[in-house]
Parts: C-alpha cells; sequence; structure tokens
C-alpha cells in the first residue's frame, strides 16, 4: 500500500503559577512611633509603612472617626499621599488624639495606632524686649506689638501712669490700642514719658515688652538771619541742651538781611 509520513508535532504546555495574596502588614514610621507631639501651627506628618500582595490600600482612621483616603480634605489641611503618609497642616489643640492607619487587600486588614498630642504655643511677641523710643513734642507715636501664640493671646498696654488700655477696632481719643496690638498716641507730650509695656497673655501663660518713651525733641522757632546754621533744643530726661544740627533737619523762620 501507499505509505503516508506525518510530520512530528510538538505540543507545549505552559503552567501559569497564580500567586496567592499575602496579607498586609502596616508599620509606623519610625516603628517606635507610638506617640507624637507636636506645637499648634506646625505640620506633621504621619508615616505608614505597608507590605502586602496585591499592594494594600492605606487609609487613616481619625480622632472624631472620619476615614480619609487620598486627597480627601479640610480645606486642604489633612492629606493622605499615596504612599500612606497623613499630613496635617496647622495643627490645633482639637486635631489630638489617636491616628489609625489602615492598610487592606483582599487577603486582609492591618492597622496601626499613633497617639497625636498637641502642646500650646504660649504668647510670644515678636518686637524687642526692652526699647527706648524717641519722639518730638506734639508728634503722633505708633508702638508696635506683634503678637501670636495657641490660643489665641489677648494683648493690652499698660501706661507710664498705669492706665490700662485695651485694644479698640478704632478710636478718636488721644491713646488707644489697634487690634493688632499697636498702641496710639496723639500729641506727645513730656508729661508723657515713662515705661509703657505691651503684655500678652492666654490660658498657657504671658508674656511683655517694654518700651520707656524718655527723649524729646524740642523744635523752637528761631529768629535768625538766613542761611545761617540752625540750632534746635534736645530735652533728654528733662535736660535741656543745645544741639546744632544740617540746615535740611530742622524748619525755622529767618529774617531777611
Amino acid at each position: 500500500g501507499l505509505m503516508v509520513e506525518k510530520l512530528p508535532v510538538l505540543l507545549f504546555c505552559q503552567t501559569l503559577m497564580l500567586s496567592s495574596p499575602a496579607k498586609p502588614l502596616a508599620t509606623l514610621s519610625p516603628s517606635s512611633m507610638r506617640d507624637i507631639k507636636v506645637l499648634t501651627g506646625k505640620t506633621v506628618h504621619l508615616e505608614c509603612r505597608t507590605e502586602g500582595r496585591p499592594v494594600p490600600i492605606v487609609s487613616w482612621i481619625l480622632p472624631n472617626h472620619t476615614e480619609v483616603k487620598g486627597s480627601i480634605t479640610e480645606h486642604g489641611r489633612v492629606t493622605v499621599t499615596t504612599m500612606g503618609t497623613l499630613t496635617i497642616q496647622k495643627v490645633s489643640v482639637l486635631d489630638r488624639g489617636h491616628y489609625k492607619c489602615i492598610a487592606s487587600n483582599p487577603a486582609g486588614t492591618e492597622t496601626a495606632t499613633v497617639r497625636l498630642q498637641v502642646v500650646a504655643a504660649p504668647p510670644a511677641i515678636l518686637e524687642e524686649k526692652r526699647q527706648l523710643v524717641r519722639a518730638e513734642i506734639g508728634q503722633n507715636l505708633f508702638l508696635a506689638c506683634s503678637t501670636y501664640g495657641d490660643p489665641r493671646p489677648t494683648t493690652y498696654w499698660v501706661l507710664h501712669d498705669g492706665t490700662i488700655v485695651q485694644p479698640l477696632t478704632y478710636s478718636h481719643t488721644k491713646v488707644s490700642v489697634f487690634g493688632n496690638g499697636t498702641l496710639y498716641l496723639r500729641d506727645v507730650q513730656i508729661t508723657e514719658s515713662g515705661k509703657y509695656e505691651c503684655i500678652a497673655t492666654s490660658s498657657t501663660g504671658s508674656e511683655r515688652r517694654v518700651r520707656y518713651l524718655g527723649d524729646f525733641l524740642m523744635v523752637p522757632w528761631l529768629i535768625a538771619p538766613c542761611k545761617q546754621m540752625e540750632q534746635k533744643w534736645v530735652l533728654t530726661r528733662k535736660v535741656i541742651t543745645p544741639v546744632m544740627l544740617k540746615t535740611n533737619w530742622v524748619r525755622t523762620r529767618c529774617m531777611s538781611t
């Protein structure tokens, strides 16, 4: 009979290895971080490192039981990065409490918890502790007192005679304190020389700054020939001495020669 040859056939058998899911692992970084302190107004980063297969999804439970994922924010103040780091900006005492990092995948869920302690910031004043203020008689003075702290401090001034002046939104009086803590003195006179104190207080403490108003410049009108070097009288701690100044410093009136 007729012989028919058959070509060999190669059969390939491929085995697909399916990996079983691995339960997630969640750890805080550094691993010893279970309790963290931060000053109010600062930014804090709570890092949560995770492992697992597939890659776990990370979310955080806040002290008020709100769950935060991705970039769900409170006006941009609280965020979670794709790496699982929780960031809180402008921390306040209301943010204190326990924060729970949750890592989850099909194999299960793992958690790690950290406690955030928020330390209130005592009152602080930006200006120098003590400063000597010089002024001309009749001048309007503005003495700055810039304060900050959490809770926000209350600012007031104690005048040279012991009078206490509280902040006002506006004032038409001779002495007033603006909302930003600046003391306004209108038409200052020699009798107002002395110590002025700015005091900032809150439930966490107090701070103060001292201003000494003590050097007054007296600028009298002088009758003198024109172009003559001008003279002005300086009253320093109630001692009057003449001081020769450059022509463009003091206004005088003169008579023609």
